[in-house]
């Protein structure tokens, strides 16, 4: 049972009766009284669900949130005991199954774009997955040459838009190397007949054609 002596700390009438209204302070003795009884206490369920029925809708003022964090401030939680991970494990077991990949609702079709611009697909099985997706343009190449790529190989677009993911704007090159020098003739040549001349074959060596 809790501890109530401090209830005699409540002012009473004429007739003994404790007056009603006001807000009373307890005692620093009564806290550390009432504080040393609640420990190891657990609270049972049925309490458990009047203190959720009761917190239901409750909005905290900025005044009770700053009370709150300037008490939690500096606390540190006592380090999980091995028992603890186990039954947090199983209590999350199937918890997130409705929101993975498709049945979240933040879906967005598997589709995203990174920084850079380039577009990226969501699969996960996929060798050159990256956080369970991989550029688009890697799948439209794949795709067509009835391989994955391997090695260092790299995708060119020949348009440098990089959400232009149409074959005909794509090639591969072997190595960052590769694709590097093809960027400075570009840029101090422009477009030369060698340079046309190597997208039109470019897939003559996969023995592909357009």
């Amino acid at each position: 049972m809790m501890d109530k002596s401090f209830i005699k700390e409540r002012p009473r009438d004429s007739k003994g009766r404790f007056k009603t209204g006001g807000i009373y302070k307890l005692s620093e003795e009564t806290k550390q009284k009432i504080r040393a009884k609640a420990i190891g206490r657990k609270h049972t369920q049925k309490s458990k669900d009047k203190m959720s029925k009761a917190a239901t809708g409750r909005i905290l003022t900025d005044e009770h949130k700053d009370k709150i964090s300037k008490g939690n401030k500096g606390k540190q939680k006592p380090p999980r005991t091995q028992e603890n991970r186990e039954k947090l494990s199983q209590a999350m077991k199937g918890k997130f199954k409705d929101r993975i990949a498709s049945k979240n609702p933040m879906w967005n079709g598997g589709i995203k774009v990174d920084k850079k611009g380039y577009v990226y697909i969501y699969y996960p099985s996929h060798p050159r997955a990256v956080a369970k997706y991989v550029r688009r343009s890697h799948l439209v190449v794949e795709k067509f040459i009835g391989r994955y790529l391997v090695g260092k190989e790299m995708i060119h677009h020949i348009d440098l838009n990089k959400h232009n993911d149409n074959l005909n704007n794509l090639m591969i090159f072997k190595s960052v190397k590769e694709h590097s020098s093809f960027h400075v003739k570009l840029r101090q040549f422009g477009v030369t007949n060698p340079i046309r001349r190597q997208i039109e074959n470019r897939w003559e060596e996969y023995g592909k054609k357009i």
